[in-house]
């Protein structure tokens, strides 16, 4: 196997593991009930579908042009939010949560990121316009 390869597979299991442990902190902090074990068994079902991800790309290169973006493009939304409803049912299984409890715990991890950047934002521009 190739270093390229082996680190994309790599990669996808760190990442797994490591997208898998944010969520289940965050539902433990939500009142969760779930093992961790549980929540990475069904966060790696629920990210099954993306091996389409390759298939939809071949279809974008052989279509070529702003067609073939434009099918990628809609294709990969639908995978998406396939992937994303099915994160939130795996959520919602594994820490006996209610759907709308899954999706603030979905949607929490990205609310702080946002916030930490806009705050990062800030303070460099403060720093920029202030020569500090």
């Amino acid at each position: 196997m190739h270093d390229l390869e082996r680190n994309r597979w790599i990669g996808g299991f760190i990442s797994w593991v490591v997208i898998a442990g944010i969520l289940h902190l965050v539902a433990k902090v939500l009142g969760g009930k779930g093992a961790f074990t549980e929540m990475l068994v069904l966060m790696g079902f629920a990210t099954l579908p993306n091996i389409f991800q390759a298939p939809i790309g071949l279809i974008a290169i052989l279509s070529g042009g702003l067609a073939g973006a434009f099918i990628a493009l809609c294709l990969g939304s639908v995978l998406g939010i396939w992937v994303l409803i099915l994160d939130v049912l795996a959520i919602r299984e594994a820490h006996k949560f209610s759907t709308g409890r899954a999706i603030a715990t979905l949607v929490l991890p990205f609310v702080v990121l946002i916030v930490l950047v806009f705050i990062i934002l800030v303070i460099s521009i403060f720093l920029i316009v202030h020569k500090v």
